[in-house]
């Protein structure tokens, strides 16, 4: 009877394990995980160069600066130093990975492409306290967000895309 109820109990551990949220590992830093999202992605990373972000690029994704001081710890931008594609990686730490999914959802909503802007897609995502905004080509975006999906181990709380309607 004992082997019965250590079965049951082993099987109901298996159970829970297995329905549960995958949680997006933990990396060093911004900067690594955004190496590991271009290498995941089979995206070239010669001639990329990383900016920090503050409260004062707040407007870029329809945010003011107290709204961005309340979700995010820490904001990177990549680009390219020649690109005719438009390609942009904005990589943002959560203060609270509960609220990510939130603040992905504003800066989804809030983003607006700028006329000038060659890029012909946009993705934003989240999992764990990880945001992502991703604009480049179509199949540099897809290749980002599923990169993006894989680091997450499939589990996205948020992911929306739009095409630049040139």
């Amino acid at each position: 009877m004992k082997k019965w109820k250590i079965l049951f109990l082993l099987q109901a551990i298996f159970f829970l394990v297995s329905c549960s949220e995958a949680t997006i590992p933990v990396f060093a830093d911004a900067e690594s995980f955004a190496a590991s999202l271009y290498s995941r992605a089979g995206l070239d990373k010669n001639g990329l160069y990383c900016e920090e972000m503050d409260e004062s690029l707040a407007f870029v994704f329809g945010l003011n600066k107290e709204e961005f001081d309340q979700w995010v710890d820490h904001a990177l931008c990549y680009r390219q130093m020649v690109d005719e594609k438009g390609q942009t990686l904005y990589l943002f730490e959560t203060e609270d990975g509960q609220d990510s999914a939130t603040f992905a959802k504003k800066i989804y909503e809030g983003y607006e492409f700028a006329p000038c802007d060659p890029s012909e897609k946009m993705a934003v995502a989240c999992s764990g306290k990880y945001v992502m905004l991703f604009k480049s080509t179509q199949a540099e975006v897809d290749a980002a967000v599923e990169g993006f999906r894989a680091l997450s181990g499939g589990a996205l709380r948020f992911k929306k895309a739009q095409d630049h309607l040139q």
